[in-house]
């Protein structure tokens, strides 16, 4: 365990100047919610029978102090595109696709908001580490989820009625967890 733990301290800050190099590269929810074309720059993989895919996720840092038994945690939590790893085929391009695929980044942006919320209302304990993973690991399958259950219910988007109600069901969620908004 012992050297599990000095691997972690000693690749942690190469991890972390990778992540920075990479975070270059994304475009966060905050500085532009809306996508556009000029979000889907990645490579068209040669077998895929998508139109488009948009690569998003949540990242986050944290940390924490204690002073008088108490525990202060600092923590920013950011949703992001990574256009680089997002594509579309050309003449697939139309105003539908794009919703669609915004969809999926507003997604992502509730679960931003859902994470922070959890975060503020926790009461951590000994263990800040264990109890970060385990509300990071609980937002993101229930991200992954609501993903994969929007492109599976819409069809990828060719069900229209389905389409518009997963819209409005995402912009009321968002609406819910205004507060929680970067």
């Amino acid at each position: 365990m012992r050297i599990l733990c000095l691997f972690l301290l000693f690749t942690l800050p190469i991890i972390g100047q990778s992540h920075q190099n990479n975070s270059k590269k994304r475009v966060t929810y905050s500085a532009q919610p809306k996508l556009t074309w000029d979000s889907f720059k990645g490579a068209i993989p040669s077998n895929t029978e998508f139109a488009a895919s948009v690569n998003t996720g949540i990242g986050f840092k944290w940390s924490y102090s204690t002073a008088q038994n108490k525990i202060d945690l600092q923590y920013e939590v950011e949703s992001y595109v990574q256009p680089f790893f997002s594509w579309v085929i050309e003449k697939e391009k139309d105003a539908e696709l794009l919703i669609h695929e915004q969809l999926h980044f507003d997604i992502t942006e509730l679960h931003a908001r859902i994470f922070r919320k959890r975060l503020g209302e926790y009461k951590f304990g000994r263990n800040i580490r264990k109890a970060m993973s385990k509300i990071h690991g609980d937002v993101e399958f229930e991200r992954v989820q609501m993903q994969e259950a929007y492109d599976e219910e819409t069809a990828h988007s060719k069900n229209i009625e389905l389409q518009l109600l997963w819209e409005e069901k995402v912009a009321k969620l968002l609406e819910v967890y205004k507060a929680y908004a970067e």
